[in-house]
């Protein structure tokens, strides 16, 4: 009722008993006609009816209201965010906008453009066992990328600002320079790129794209005696609970570099600021008193 028919690749799995344990075994593809897997056939799916398989109708569904609100509101977001770089290579030469680090600044509509992007990955209709693979690896793989070049940038620009105003009597003797920080955020990619590296030659750590049960809509059997078994693609690792770890380390550190701009923000709304040179209010005065004499 809420979804949409699309023709695609779909793995028929089977329980079998093997070793006393049961397991799921691939026995056949609906792409959309029905196929066994090599070395099976109506005997060896359906012993216990004389080999005479059941009608499989296979339906690959979608849910339409959630994957519109996902795709309008990302596609919202990106647009928003190029107008932000425009307006940022545009304006460069004003003085807001140069106080603001305009170089900086394309990090974070990068960063920002990449996690709306992102959602795309989520939310992209298919069944093809290899495209989905491909979708669990993008997914990770810009999250933590666009998140490192958002909120590390971001990060550092609050460092920054509080390294200049802890102390606001005193003269700055070394300012972090833009190039210090595009440093430190290229320094933040570049342990995701290792980190997910690593993982992604793991195979049975990485997240691949998975069958499971939709807890939410057991089986169930109708009047006229068909039964209806629903799953969805699920990202997960080969073996169960190690995607957990790593994903816990991945965004776990980028966590606390989160909590740290927090505690730089709330420091810095603290901090009174009282530089001569920064308080200009009174000379505006002074220059608008002086032109109205004249």
């Amino acid at each position: 009722e809420t979804g949409t028919r699309r023709v695609g690749r779909t793995v028929v799995l089977q329980y079998r008993q093997e070793d006393g344990e049961l397991v799921r075994e691939m026995v056949a593809v609906a792409s959309p006609q029905f196929q066994y897997s090599p070395g099976e056939n109506d005997s060896s799916v359906w012993p216990d009816i004389s080999g005479v398989p059941p009608e499989v109708k296979v339906i690959n569904t979608i849910v339409v209201p959630l994957t519109v609100v996902y795709v309008v509101l990302a596609t919202v977001g990106i647009v928003y965010s190029i107008i932000c770089t425009v307006f940022n290579f545009a304006c460069r030469n004003r003085t807001v906008v140069q106080l603001s680090s305009p170089n900086l600044n394309y990090l974070i509509c990068a960063g920002a453009t990449i996690l709306f992007f992102s959602v795309f990955f989520v939310v992209w209709p298919t069944t093809d066992p290899d495209t989905f693979e491909f979708l669990c690896g993008a997914i990770v793989w810009s999250g933590a990328i666009g998140t490192s070049l958002q909120y590390g940038t971001i990060q550092g620009k609050l460092f920054r600002v509080y390294l200049i105003f802890r102390k606001p009597h005193k003269a700055v003797k070394k300012v972090l320079q833009d190039w210090h920080l595009l440093l430190y955020v290229l320094a933040l990619v570049t342990i995701d790129v290792i980190l997910l590296t690593i993982v992604t030659s793991l195979r049975d750590v990485r997240t691949s794209a998975r069958l499971v049960d939709d807890e939410e809509n057991p089986p169930n059997t109708d009047d006229n005696g068909v039964t209806t078994v629903s799953l969805i693609h699920d990202c997960r690792s080969r073996r169960d609970g190690a995607d957990l770890y790593w994903l816990l380390l991945l965004f776990g550190y980028k966590f606390v570099l989160q909590i740290i701009a927090t505690v730089l923000a709330i420091l810095l709304c603290v901090i009174k600021v009282e530089v001569k040179a920064m308080d200009d209010s009174r000379q505006i005065q002074v220059r608008t008193r002086r032109k109205k004499l004249r």
